[in-house]
C-alpha cells in the first residue's frame, strides 16, 4: 500500500482549541514539524500509559489527516473496537488525556 494511499489515512477532527494546543505543543519541542508529527508523538506517548475513555465529545471541527504506522493503527482500532468507537475517536481521546495532564502540570 502507498504512503499516500487514503486508505492509510485517518482524518481526526479537531476544534480550534485542540488545534492551538497542537500547534503550541509544536513550538515548544523547539524543531520543526508538522501538527500531524506531533499528534503521533503523543498518541504513542499516551498509548504506553494507557488511554482512557474520558468520554469528550469527538470535535466538529475540521479534519487532520494522520498517517499511523500498520501496528500503531491496528493497536488503535482494537482498541476503537473495545470502546464500540472509531479510530478517531480513540486519537482524540489521547490527546484529550494529554492535554488534561498539560493543565495539571
Amino acid at each position: 500500500m502507498s504512503r499516500k494511499d487514503p486508505r492509510r489515512r485517518l482524518m481526526v477532527p479537531l476544534t480550534a482549541t485542540q488545534r492551538h494546543a497542537l500547534r503550541e505543543a509544536v513550538q515548544r519541542t523547539g524543531r520543526r514539524g508538522s501538527l500531524a508529527d506531533r499528534l503521533r508523538q503523543i498518541l504513542v506517548a499516551e498509548l504506553a500509559r494507557g488511554v482512557a475513555d474520558h468520554g469528550a465529545v469527538i470535535a466538529e471541527g475540521s479534519g487532520l489527516p494522520l498517517q499511523l504506522p500498520r501496528p500503531l493503527r491496528r493497536q488503535v482500532e482494537g482498541l476503537a473496537t473495545a470502546w464500540g468507537s472509531s479510530p478517531a475517536y480513540v486519537v482524540q481521546q489521547a490527546l484529550t488525556q494529554y492535554l488534561m495532564d498539560q493543565t495539571e502540570t
